[in-house]
């Protein structure tokens, strides 16, 4: 009786009670309520972190904004657009130039607008950047706040080679020619001959005499020889250094035939003498020069002067060198030049290797003889540079 009995009674309850059914709803009330607090909370801070990164932000392209909020318009300069948000339509300073150059000489900023996207701003629209100077005028092109520089004389200018095409090696195939209608003048390298840098001027180097190499081209049917031929009046600019010569001459220019000592040529007989051939004959020579230096000459001829002195005049660094004596075969009243054959310097083509040790920094023809004061002033602006102007 007993056993069944207790197989009758009802299982006995869970130890722990439940609270009366009123209880039991403040409670899930209470859980209700901080779950929200807690995602209220969860949400501010998300606002915050937006908020505060915006005002880190930057306008689109800027150098970082200093202070501000939304897009940064307060910046520094910005550069060339972004893809950055920004509010369409609205602008922002702008500059692409180097940061050094802006608001120097012509040099200033532009603004650049947000697009109807909202997505970025696009270009820098009315600003000035940095440009080649030009010589001869009173604007500072590139912007670096230095004096515009002078340009070199270019009345009756026929070709000029700055021969800086490189710094070192044998790259280059051949010399540009800055003057109008460019004749281009081929290089022929040898193991002893190549480009070369000394104090920031560029030229071509041999670094031994009687080498069988350098630049050359043929006259016929070119402006030098439209220019050159039958006329009574050249100039011939060069800067150079001569370290050694061959025993035969070399020339720092040259327009002649094979062998032949050239119609129209200057020939350096050593780091001290210089020699002029035109029509095969000797015309004028120079022997208490210092070459080995770096020098700019300037051979002007002019056979229309009535004394023979002037005829033929060489000047070294401006100043006018007197000749050494008097040539067999001086220049006459009013005769004319005559050219043939190739254009070359540093040594003649087509013969046995004549040429120089030394330097040929740059070289110009004139179909006409500069004055003094043209020469002082070319000779002045190639002092300071005889690279591109």
């Amino acid at each position: 009786m007993m056993r069944a009995a207790a197989r009758d009674r009802p299982a006995r309850r869970p130890r722990c009670r439940l609270a009366p059914r009123a209880d039991r709803r403040s409670r899930w009330l209470l859980l209700l309520s901080g779950a929200l607090a807690i995602g209220a909370l969860a949400s501010c801070t998300v606002i915050w972190g937006v908020d505060d990164l915006s005002y880190r932000s930057g306008g689109a392209g800027g150098h970082g904004a200093q202070a501000g909020e939304g897009q940064g318009a307060a910046a520094a300069t910005g550069g060339a657009g972004g893809s950055e948000p920004c509010e369409p339509g609205s602008s922002q300073l702008c500059y692409t130039g180097p940061e050094d150059t802006e608001n120097v000489g012509p040099c200033h900023g532009g603004t650049r607008v947000c697009n109807d996207a909202g997505t970025g701003y696009g270009p820098c629209e009315g600003e000035v950047v940095p440009s080649t100077e030009i010589c001869g005028n009173e604007t500072d092109e590139d912007c670096d706040g230095a004096a515009p520089f002078e340009c070199l004389n270019d009345r009756d200018l026929v070709a000029r080679y700055f021969i800086d095409e490189a710094a070192t090696g044998q790259a280059p195939t051949e010399l540009t020619d800055a003057a109008a209608d460019p004749l281009p003048l081929p290089i022929t390298y040898g193991t002893a001959l190549g480009f070369d840098e000394v104090a920031g001027n560029r030229g071509l180097r041999w670094q031994q005499a009687g080498e069988d190499c350098g630049p050359s081209i043929s006259v016929s049917g070119t402006k030098v020889r439209d220019a050159l031929n039958s006329t009574t009046a050249a100039t011939i600019e060069i800067v150079a250094r001569v370290e050694e010569a061959h025993s035969l001459g070399s020339p720092l220019f040259y327009v002649g035939v094979g062998s032949a000592s050239g119609y129209l040529a200057l020939h350096a007989r050593s780091a001290f003498e210089l020699e002029l051939t035109a029509s095969q004959l000797v015309k004028a020579n120079w022997n208490a020069l210092v070459l080995s230096n770096r020098t700019i000459l300037h051979l002007v001829i002019d056979t229309n002067q009535s004394s023979a002195d002037d005829r033929v005049r060489l000047y070294a660094d401006g100043s006018l060198v007197p000749t050494s004596s008097s040539p067999s075969s001086p220049f006459s009243q009013g005769e004319m030049l005559t050219t043939a054959g190739s254009l070359a310097f540093g040594d003649r083509p087509g013969t046995t290797a004549q040429s120089l040790k030394g330097t040929v920094f740059y070289l110009a023809i004139y179909a006409g003889a500069l004055n003094a004061e043209e020469v002082a002033h070319n000779a002045t602006l190639l002092t300071a540079s005889d690279d591109t102007q």
